[in-house]
């Protein structure tokens, strides 16, 4: 068997078990064997490392759909994407209230030094996961894509002094929510956000520069 039909074998054998990983924890979450945190750190995994994956399909020439039809597995795969859907939508709506709450406030507790590596590594996932949903167009549902721009937001409130970034990522939101179904569609606009979104990625990147 040659390197390529390998290479093929490992993609859908990491789409089996990804779809299956998804299933697999949906249910035991429903039977209340796992706990929520653990259940929706863990769909939030198998989300980035599809992410990954779907990037390795396109530089294999593939397509996912063909690869899907030809594994007669678009159900399974379809099944565990809306499960992933469903529960990021879930997410984003208690991360409003979250933020509803925080603004209401009035004063944000100072983070401890000891928390900003972590949270400097949260943020570069956040802005990575983000620009690689965009560039792969594989997210068909424009609330997953509005749920990883509300992560990112999220990540950015913790962190003291990204005031004037977290408004710059709130303008490209802005106008991907008034152009949602453009950005689902439009490789172009999508290409368009990913430079804006790269430009605040690397301001954030020059800001932690002037603090080490």
């Amino acid at each position: 068997m040659n390197s390529f039909s390998m290479k093929l074998q490992d993609i859908e054998s990491e789409l089996y078990s990804l779809v299956h990983t998804v299933k697999n924890l949906y249910q035991k979450f429903q039977n209340g064997n796992v706990n929520e945190f653990f259940f929706r750190k863990s769909i939030k995994g198998v989300m980035n490392t599809l992410l990954n994956l779907n990037l390795t399909i396109k530089k294999n020439n593939l397509m996912l759909s063909t690869l899907l039809d030809n594994m007669d597995f678009a159900p399974q795969y379809h099944d565990a994407i809306d499960i992933i859907n469903k529960i990021s939508m879930i997410t984003s709506t208690q991360r409003s209230i979250h933020q509803k709450h925080a603004r209401q406030a009035d004063s944000v507790p100072s983070k401890s030094v000891l928390e900003l590596p972590q949270l400097t590594s949260e943020i570069t996932s956040s802005f990575i996961t983000l620009m690689d949903a965009l560039k792969l167009g594989i997210i068909s549902d424009e609330d997953l894509i509005f749920d990883l721009f509300d992560q990112l937001k999220e990540d950015l409130l913790n962190f003291p002094g990204l005031n004037e970034i977290h408004l710059k990522l709130e303008k490209i939101e802005r106008h991907c929510r008034r152009n949602a179904s453009i950005m689902i569609r439009n490789k172009q606009y999508r290409d368009r956000v990913v430079e804006h979104l790269y430009k605040i990625y690397k301001e954030f990147q020059d800001l932690l520069k002037l603090h080490t």
